[in-house]
């Protein structure tokens, strides 16, 4: 098959899309398939398709996208959320109509975005199937909750910005001939809130390439024995993650036992907030913020512990990455993330945004070295079966083949 994965956002990169597209991608080659992959560039300014030297410049349809915007949505602000989405995706169309399409057997987008702009464009006869890889409504209600405190739920639900993006996910989800969904959780969210029929979505983990990361890990400097305790915890620094809940739980922790350190991996828009937070709880010398490392195996063989305390997701690659390294995670039980870990078996589980619950795991697990070890060992044994990328791989040829034969049918 000749395969076009394609996404709105900047490839290659850091995160869990890039994690996906790639081993997909190099796992698919290795099976004899043909694939390419369409992007964003890191600056916003064009589409392009990796490694190809294809590439259109949204430079060339400002003017018109603009013309198009202002006539069809006269009232809405320019600087508003809507508006902004909309100009995106309508660049994204544009470019990316200027790229022939005709000679693939299949089009992946990763994202309910590229769905829906690639849906208007590309040859009838070409199936488009679509990975949703998160809820998008969920985390823009995370997003506009930090930024509106003094809202209550029920009214950030009902802000234009959220209806808009649901109604976006919804269309996006309509224009694909078939859906990937990577957990039951997310499955479930699809079918329930925008109706998507249960017999479109086929639901598959993400796979890794185990030996590679493995190899990795094993070329990563040993941990020194003796040395403080780690708490890794990566992720954005955004009110999504949870980091919050996680600093709040230190402060326990921290009359307990001095014996450790915290550090947090990654960049965002609370990054100034959290370490205020750290501040004011008196935690400042005990976490360390170590930034966005784009190679983050060397710092994962470091860790004793790593906690996720997200808010919502989907199947977090910094969780299989843990679990595949022998490291023991905590992780909340929100979204998905239950799906990952058999509570007391391989990691453990607190309810999401309950710092002292957390704090009680992370101390259990700091007491108890030959828990943290079993745990480790079952958790990698699991995580084998789970997160193996040739399994993967063929589901998703599955995915696709069934695509193309329904779109025959049709």
């Amino acid at each position: 098959m000749k395969i076009l994965l394609a996404t709105v956002y900047p490839l290659p990169g850091g995160g869990g899309i890039w994690s996906f597209v790639s081993n997909l991608r190099n796992s698919l080659e290795r099976n004899g398939h043909t694939v390419d992959i369409l992007s964003t560039d890191e600056k916003n300014t064009k589409v392009k398709i990796l490694n190809s030297g294809v590439e259109v410049k949204f430079d060339t349809h400002q003017d018109a996208v603009n013309h198009k915007l202002q006539t069809a949505l006269p009232d809405i602000p320019q600087a508003s959320f809507k508006y902004f989405w909309e100009k995106h995706r309508s660049l994204f169309e544009a470019a990316v109509s200027e790229i022939s399409m005709e000679a693939y057997d299949i089009i992946h987008a990763q994202d309910i975005t590229a769905a829906l702009a690639i849906s208007a464009i590309k040859p009838p006869s070409v199936p488009l199937v679509t990975s949703v890889n998160g809820y998008l409504g969920g985390e823009i209600f995370f997003e506009w909750k930090f930024q509106n405190p003094g809202k209550t739920d029920e009214q950030i639900w009902s802000m234009p910005e959220l209806l808009y993006s649901q109604e976006i996910e919804r269309l996006g989800c309509q224009a694909s001939d078939k859906i990937h969904a990577a957990s039951e959780w997310l499955t479930k969210v699809l079918a329930g809130k925008y109706g998507v029929p249960l017999s479109k979505i086929s639901t598959f983990p993400y796979g890794v390439d185990i030996g590679k990361l493995q190899k990795k890990g094993a070329a990563a400097p040993v941990k020194k024995e003796g040395g403080k305790k780690i708490i890794l915890c990566m992720g954005r620094l955004v009110y999504l993650k949870g980091i919050h809940h996680l600093i709040s739980a230190l402060p326990h922790l921290q009359k307990e036992r001095n014996d450790w350190e915290c550090w947090i991996l990654g960049e965002g828009d609370m990054k100034e907030t959290l370490k205020k937070q750290c501040e004011e709880l008196g935690v400042r010398n005990s976490v360390k913020f170590k930034g966005y490392v784009k190679d983050a195996v060397p710092i994962l063989q470091q860790a004793d512990i790593l906690v996720h305390p997200s808010l919502q997701e989907t199947l977090p690659h910094t969780v299989i990455e843990a679990q595949l390294a022998g490291i023991p995670v905590i992780v909340s039980d929100a979204s998905a993330m239950p799906e990952m870990v058999i509570h007391g078996e391989t990691g453990l589980v607190f309810p999401h945004g309950n710092s002292h619950a957390l704090y009680t795991q992370i101390s259990t697990l700091l007491k108890a070295p030959k828990m943290r070890e079993e745990i480790s060992i079952k958790a990698l044994n699991r995580g084998r079966q789970n997160w193996d990328l040739d399994r993967m791989t063929l589901n998703m040829e599955k995915f696709y083949r069934d695509a193309i034969q329904e779109k025959k049918g049709s």
